[in-house]
């Protein structure tokens, strides 16, 4: 089974999946996970994941030069990414080292030799501390100095290591290592937590440094500073996932009320998490990580974890649990500037298997199902025990590959050890997790909007990691056939007088269920702040059509050269996880694009209206005359050569053009779908949605049928001014760049007679009703009404238990269904705390009648 495919229910494989797994498997390794059983990963599936190790460890292991009975994984230098490899390897040796189950002739390195090697790397990592007696092999000690940030994140991984073999190690070695520790919890003792949100969390620095505190004060549980690190771990634990409420939280949390712990802010209000700039789901995972390896050093060793560890993971888990796509991946919505598919995925399992621990997540369970497979799949393409030695480790074989390497192990054997102390829950079944995870949302803080279904992930992010470039992602239910490169889907402009043109956003979004229109003005200047281009960019996202409409409308803003554009730029990974190889269709052809190879890549034109990929995804050009343009790679061309990636275009132009100011560049309507040729040729004879004949470009309209025979409007004004619109005798006004869904009772066709055989009117509601959809919620839920007869307007009104009015919505015209999301804020824009309120829906009705309704909300 190759990681492109679904899970069945359960996470059960069937027989062909596995025996195509085993048909690709290295002949190495002949002993490989029981995909079928009910319990996958199962320790048992672990531990033959973590068996392979030896394998790659030994190609890495070198002797100390000057003292030969020394030796080190890595390189030996001083340096903080070294010294992380060292620290992550000593720990998965020293698993291997304390099962009984290991089997020594998967690797053909014995325990024995495992044990020699660990004692020989700890002796150097002691020795060449600040407060040994000589230096690493660069000529420089490693420890905490004010650039060795990572002292932590190697200690912990090593004490946790270490605390499994404790016994085989010797004296001087344990003595050290407790000088070693003394120095560095000292150091962390007197520093405050850090404090950062925007941009940039601190969020992973205080995690990693608190699981290195916990993991001092468990494995030196009698030294006489155990209990003030204890105390620090907690100290750090609360402030990794802080957010600015918490500074005003009155809740006890181990004795102390929040606001007494908190003073830092690391994460935004509603629970995103910025890093490198943007959105990233490595440094949103890597806190997460931390705080596992906290979470371990306490119930590895019998004590109970302190609920410190867990201020607002829940929180944070939901909003990552809205991101992960189908097959094990997470969504990168404003990019990603690691390697692909390896560092950063692994920082989430035992995350996952905390969540499942602490609060009985069979989501969690399902994903951790997933992510597994992916690295465990890859892992034996290679003969050389190396995770993801065949895409990188051939073009990059220096720090950051062994990185990689010991990272993901490392955490593979914390998940290990973890299920070890509990035993796993079963999945939740993928359907039924994709089904329930379906809907749309947003973060203005992090400046996102998703939509989702179990058909397509669809996201517009109008920043990425570098600044105000925005991007886009379609998913059509497959993880790999989705890149996240900056500019994915919006495009680029080159232009002779300024060659690095940089842009600035202006833009407007609103939610619908599980879907969502924005509309922006992207403004391309140059490095004098003159402006050169203006790009009217719109999307409107259907999750649960599985398409996506694109709207890019560009001119000249003044007389220019432009030498290069590129619109609806999707970058198509084809690498060793779809069979290294795409094929693509057209009416009337299509061609084979094969991955990584010897040949020469090429492009080609194609002038027909869509191109289908794969019978997965297709590009579908509604409006403009230029051709798709297709690029074929041979040599993987994604961050660190980790991944290939082919390019789709519309347009695409290379060829010099004098443009006058006011000028069009292009005007490109386009439909993203998720569907194979045939699905694709009969949507466009019966599209699931109208156009509104508006007038005029610069106004956009669509409609769609909705349930029940109601049509949702999305009307969007690309222009400069206001305008308005008339649909039977009512004026809508317009204003520039702002999109207005509008949900009426106009059937696209009549309703259906009711027969005798069914039980209830589908056309019309019995009674009004009043819903909420999540609820218990963590940060936002949407409040759904339908009326048994047509209202004039509905008073939303939220109060808390003690009757205070916290939030009041007033809805004029609903129709007979309204949504309204309440993003879990005050009326003063402060997100309210976990409890119970009541939401009070009033009816407005013809000649003064009214009806009330009141519904509990549990806020999380």
């Amino acid at each position: 089974m190759k990681p492109g495919q679904q899970f069945p229910l359960r996470i059960c494989f069937c027989s062909l999946c596995l025996l195509l797994s085993l048909s690709i498997a290295s002949a190495e390794f002949t002993k490989v996970p029981n995909n079928e059983s009910p319990d996958f990963p199962s320790t048992t599936d672990y531990l033959t994941f973590l068996e392979r190790f030896p394998l790659y460890a030994e190609s890495i292991w070198h002797f100390d030069p000057l003292v030969p009975e020394d030796g080190y994984w890595g390189t030996g230098r001083s340096d903080n990414n070294n010294m992380r490899i060292l620290g992550s390897a000593i720990f998965t040796t020293a698993v291997l080292i304390a099962s009984p189950d290991y089997d020594s002739t998967v690797s053909g390195v014995p325990r024995e030799q495992l044990t020699e090697r660990l004692n020989a790397a700890l002796r150097y990592l002691v020795a060449t501390h600040v407060t040994g007696s000589r230096t690493g092999v660069d000529g420089k000690p490693w420890g905490k100095q004010p650039a060795a940030w990572l002292s932590s994140w190697v200690l912990a991984k090593t004490l946790a290591g270490c605390s499994l073999v404790w016994d085989q190690l010797d004296p001087l070695t344990k003595a050290g290592l407790r000088r070693v520790v003394e120095y560095e919890a000292e150091y962390q003792q007197r520093q405050p937590a850090a404090s950062r949100a925007d941009g940039d969390t601190e969020a992973e620095l205080n995690a990693w440094n608190g699981e290195f505190m916990g993991w001092a004060a468990v494995v030196f549980a009698e030294h006489p500073r155990a209990q003030i690190w204890y105390e620090k771990a907690q100290d750090l634990f609360m402030n990794t996932l802080s957010v600015y409420a918490d500074t005003e939280d009155t809740r006890i949390v181990e004795g102390k009320a929040v606001k007494d712990w908190v003073y830092t802010t690391n994460v935004h209000p509603d629970f995103t998490i910025e890093g490198h700039g943007g959105w990233h789901f490595g440094y949103a995972a890597a806190p997460l990580h931390s705080l596992a390896w906290g979470y371990a050093a306490f119930v590895l060793n019998g004590r109970r974890p302190p609920e410190t560890v867990f201020h607002h993971v829940s929180e944070v888990w939901d909003v990552l649990k809205r991101l992960h796509l189908y097959q094990g991946r997470f969504a990168y919505l404003e990019g990603k500037d690691w390697a692909r598919y390896a560092y950063g995925l692994a920082f989430i399992l035992p995350a996952l298997v905390m969540i499942e621990q602490k609060y009985a997540d069979a989501d969690a369970r399902t994903i951790e199902g997933l992510r597994f497979h992916t690295f465990e799949w890859e892992q034996r393409q290679n003969n050389d025990g190396s995770v993801f030695g065949q895409r990188i480790l051939p073009v990059h074989t220096g720090i950051f590959s062994m990185v990689y390497e010991t990272d993901c192990y490392a955490n593979v054997g914390l998940a290990f050890l973890l299920h070890q102390y509990k035993e796993p829950i079963a999945p939740t079944p993928s359907d039924d997790y994709q089904r329930r995870i379906a809907g749309s949302f947003r973060s203005s803080y992090s400046n996102f909007v998703v939509a989702r279904s179990p058909r397509a992930f669809i996201s517009f992010s109008w920043q990425d990691l570098i600044g105000d470039r925005p991007m886009g992602l379609f998913v059509p239910g497959d993880d790999h056939i989705v890149e996240w490169q900056f500019r994915n889907l919006t495009g680029r402009f080159t232009v002779a007088e300024s060659p690095n043109l940089t842009t600035f956003v202006d833009h407007r979004d609103v939610l619908f269920h599980r879907g969502f229109a924005t509309v922006g003005n992207i403004e391309h200047r140059g490095s004098q702040g003159e402006r050169f281009i203006e790009q009217r960019w719109a999307m409107v996202a259907l999750a649960d059509l599985g398409l996506a409409i694109l709207i890019d409308q560009s001119r000249a803003l003044r007389d220019l050269t432009l030498l290069e554009q590129v619109g609806l730029e999707y970058s198509l990974p084809n690498d060793l996880f779809n069979g290294n190889e795409r094929t693509l269709k057209w009416p009337g052809g299509g061609i084979t694009l094969q991955g990584v190879s010897d040949q020469p890549g090429d492009t080609l034109y194609v002038k027909e209206d869509w191109i289908n990929v794969d019978e997965k995804l297709s590009f579908i050009r509604i409006e403009g005359d230029a051709p798709f343009f297709v690029e074929d790679v041979s040599r993987r061309n994604a961050s660190y050569q980790s991944l290939l990636l082919e390019g789709i275009a519309l347009p695409y132009e290379n060829k010099p053009r004098q443009l006058q100011r006011g000028e069009s560049i292009r005007r490109t309507v386009a439909v993203l779908f998720a569907g194979s040729a045939d699905e694709t040729e009969q949507l466009l004879q019966q599209p699931p949605y109208q156009w509104i004949d508006m007038g005029t470009d610069s106004l956009i309209g669509l409609a769609i049928p909705e349930r029940d025979w109601y049509t949702r409007r999305i009307l969007i004004n690309l222009g400069d001014q206001p305008r308005s619109w008339n649909q039977g005798g009512k004026i809508y006004e317009l204003s520039p760049l702002t999109p207005l869904v509008l949900l009426d009772e106009d059937p696209v066709q009549p309703p259906p007679t009711r027969s005798e055989s069914q039980d209830e009117d589908i056309w019309g509601f019995e009674e009004d009703t009043l819903l909420a959809y999540p609820n218990p919620f963590h940060r936002d839920t949407e409040l759904t009404m339908t009326f048994a007869e047509d209202a004039d307007r509905v008073r939303l009104r939220i109060y808390s238990l003690a009757g205070r009015l916290v939030r009041e919505f007033d809805i004029q015209a609903p129709s007979r269904w309204l949504s309204q999301e309440w993003d879990g804020r005050d009326r003063t824009g402060e997100p309210v705390g976990r409890g119970v309120y009541y939401c009070k829906a009033t009816i407005y009705r013809a000649e003064e009648s009214r009806r009330t309704l009141l519904f509990k909300l549990y806020k999380e």
